[in-house]
């Protein structure tokens, strides 16, 4: 949890949707040709159609190939410096998104995105204790899993409350955003808030996500409940707006991960 961080390109809209590959080593190509790191299907794509590349400092550099249409957010569209949350489209229906990511074991370089051990020792204190305080307050579930999530899973709480907080918010859906991406239904509810059906489709896959973790988690699968439960993060892409299921969720993510470490 407190270990180096570095980037993953995930695929967030297109055919190949949630394909993901770390950036690991000194080169990884996104395309579709037979030896791409991450091969992927749409026909609009090239091999090698995009490119990370690290440089001289140890940071990452992307390049996209000129035989292919590719739009680039906020960036010169042949190369330049990656950022967490950019994204590239590549082909007419495909995005590839850079997001955060734990850093295999052996690839961290320097001491890029790594907490000292005399920061992380005491991060990891306090995380402890506020995990634990959440559980044990009086708010908290009384079920035998202790997440915070539980009462959603076994019916003993209503999740459209706590949905309708967070779908309060006024966002404009991003130019990339599409119906087929992870977070498709959330944008398309944010557009019209009147469609009861996206509505109830963006509660199913909160619903399932939570079920899925609990299922993992009594299963004493607490790393692959940990990794499921992030998927609430793209499904509801508020970041730090407020939320009372992410912030539940989050509060889960520290404890399934503890569980899992032991």
């Amino acid at each position: 949890m407190f270990g180096p961080k570095g980037y993953a390109a995930e695929v967030t809209s297109g055919i190949d949707l949630e394909s993901r590959i770390p950036l690991t080593g000194d080169r990884i190509t996104v395309g579709s040709g037979s030896d791409d790191d991450l091969q992927l299907g749409a026909v609009d794509i090239v091999r090698e159609h995009l490119v990370f590349q690290r440089n001289d400092k140890g940071g990452w550099e992307y390049f996209t190939t000129p035989s292919g249409v590719t739009a680039v957010d906020k960036g010169n569209p042949r190369t330049g410096p990656i950022r967490a949350g950019m994204w590239f489209r590549i082909g007419q229906e495909t995005t590839v998104t850079l997001k955060k990511a734990d850093v295999p074991a052996g690839e961290a370089k320097g001491n890029d995105g790594k907490v000292p051990l005399t920061l992380a020792i005491p991060m990891m204190i306090v995380m402890t204790a506020a995990a634990l305080f959440f559980v044990m307050s009086a708010g908290g579930p009384t079920n035998e899993s202790g997440l915070q999530t539980a009462g959603w899973y076994i019916g003993t709480s209503d999740i459209a409350p706590a949905l309708d907080s967070c779908l309060a918010h006024d966002l404009t859906p991003p130019a990339y955003a599409t119906a087929s991406a992870i977070d498709g239904p959330f944008w398309a509810y944010m557009a019209d808030k009147t469609a009861t059906d996206t509505r109830s489709a963006l509660q199913q896959n909160v619903q399932n996500i939570i079920a899925e973790t609990h299922i993992l988690a009594s299963e004493n699968r607490h790393l692959a409940a940990s990794q499921a439960l992030r998927r609430i993060e793209y499904v509801l892409p508020l970041d730090r707006l407020a939320c009372p299921i992410l912030d539940a969720a989050r509060i889960d993510l520290a404890l399934l991960e503890l569980r899992g470490t032991r």
